[in-house]
């Protein structure tokens, strides 16, 4: 039987799957960047993209046995975290640069905006999850 939407709950790799989708909608944002400005704006995009993506997977490829691999775990996610922040800031010069339509870069903004708050939530249930390990 299906849930209904309004009590539907995040999915624990939800933050995985966001990461994801912002690396495809980035390449295929950068894909209609015109050519001049791709070296210097697109490319440096995509290589944030993908490595928000890698250092996701990485944390979520750890399983704590102890204090020091939480500490590894959250690393990866709170580097991941801080090139978001970034990220979001090349994007606006990106618009500015490029003009692109309002749309893309609100849908932009929305799914790294997005990420943040599923990395913070998943560093908040890591928190207590995590937090009597030797």
């Amino acid at each position: 039987m299906s849930v209904p939407r309004s009590q539907r709950q995040t999915s624990s790799l939800e933050f995985i799957m966001n990461a994801r989708r912002l690396q495809i909608f980035t390449i295929e944002r950068v894909d209609n960047f015109p050519n001049r400005r791709k070296q210097s704006t697109g490319y440096p995009l995509i290589a944030d993209a993908r490595y928000i993506h890698e250092n996701v997977k990485r944390a979520n490829n750890l399983y704590p046995t102890n204090q020091h691999e939480y500490e590894m775990r959250r690393d990866f996610l709170l580097l991941a975290r801080g090139k978001l922040d970034s990220m979001i800031a090349q994007i606006e010069v990106a618009f500015e640069v490029c003009e692109f339509d309002v749309k893309i870069l609100k849908t932009w903004s929305a799914l790294c905006a997005n990420e943040i708050t599923l990395i913070n939530g998943v560093l908040e249930s890591d928190k207590r999850r995590y937090s009597r390990l030797p």
